[in-house]
């Protein structure tokens, strides 16, 4: 037998949906309503029938909401309510939730089906923080990659890549950098008296004088055995042999649990001559000016040790390009 009451027909196929349905008539008045709209906006069905749909916008959209209705029965047409901006339906209670409701065209009304975003929104949130745990994960673990598990300070790869960035800076800027290498004078010596781990602790109370008497700007890394480095970031040749001054006379005047400890000090500075990055390359000019650096600190060895040597005192054929 035919169904003789096609509203009946509809309700049920409304109830069966688990997201929430109301229709709207033209007056702006809900007609019916599914029991999946008891779950979200605390109503009943029967209690929503006859309500105006306005009861259900937030107060501070309530007056618009009739003319966006008219906008909507001139178009006839199925479409997002909302243009992709965030939309609010107030429940029984008088709170807020935010949801993405669907209007389609029925012939003298409107069906509307209204998606509850409380969970997904929880969902994207829950993604986002767990998207920046890994990224700040994956950058500890980058850190962790570029350190030295004796000293704390810098390891050889970060120095490598804190050169080549220092230097191409140096390049765009037109501003001088200078490199600091140092070793301990005689810290062999010390291993095999004491041990490695007396050998260890120096190095780390070394590593804590670099930093502590290092310019915030400075970059301290340990690049060999006991052979330490420190860039020096918009510093001459003047500013850059007295830096390493203070680190060498910092060191001799600590109080080591070992007797006393000194080091060797090799400088070079560079000074970009505005070629500009495009005509030089930054991999040669920073092992140009690493190798300068170490000649600096050869000399400073065989000159009787506990010194500060700058490349630009080396006299010609002692390693001294320039």
């Amino acid at each position: 037998m035919q169904d003789q009451n096609p509203d009946l027909s509809l309700q049920a196929i409304m109830d069966a949906s688990p997201t929430p349905l109301f229709e709207v008539d033209g007056e702006g008045h809900i007609r019916s309503a599914n029991r999946a709209c008891a779950t979200l906006l605390g109503y009943t069905p029967a209690e929503l029938v006859g309500r105006p749909v306005e009861e259900l916008v937030p107060e501070e959209h309530r007056m618009a909401h009739p003319r966006h209705r008219q906008y909507f029965a001139a178009e006839g047409v199925a479409r997002p309510m909302g243009d992709g901006r965030p939309i609010h339906v107030l429940r029984v209670d008088n709170t807020q939730v935010e949801v993405q409701i669907t209007l389609s065209p029925l012939v003298s009304g409107v069906l509307a089906a209204v998606v509850d975003l409380t969970d997904r929104r929880k969902l994207e949130a829950d993604l986002r923080l767990r998207t920046h745990q890994m990224e700040l994960a994956q950058r500890q673990l980058s850190e962790v990659a570029l350190i030295d598990p004796v000293t704390g300070a810098r390891n050889r790869a970060a120095f490598f890549e804190d050169l080549g960035a220092r230097l191409a800076l140096s390049l765009r800027g037109g501003h001088p950098l200078s490199l600091v290498v140092l070793d301990v004078d005689g810290f062999g010596a010390v291993n095999r008296a004491l041990g490695e781990g007396a050998g260890d602790e120096l190095l780390r109370r070394l590593s804590a004088i670099l930093r502590y008497t290092s310019r915030r700007s400075d970059l301290v890394a340990r690049v060999g055995a006991d052979m330490f480095t420190v860039l020096l970031p918009e510093t001459d040749s003047k500013g850059s042999s007295f830096c390493a001054g203070r680190i060498r006379s910092a060191v001799a005047d600590a109080v080591w649990p070992h007797g006393p400890v000194t080091a060797s000090l090799g400088v070079d500075t560079f000074v970009p001559d505005g070629s500009g990055p495009q005509d030089q390359s930054v991999d040669r000019l920073g092992r140009e000016l690493l190798d300068r650096a170490k000649a600096a600190l050869h000399r400073a060895k065989d000159d009787g040790r506990d010194r500060v040597v700058h490349a630009r005192d080396l006299q010609a054929g002692d390693g001294d390009p320039k």
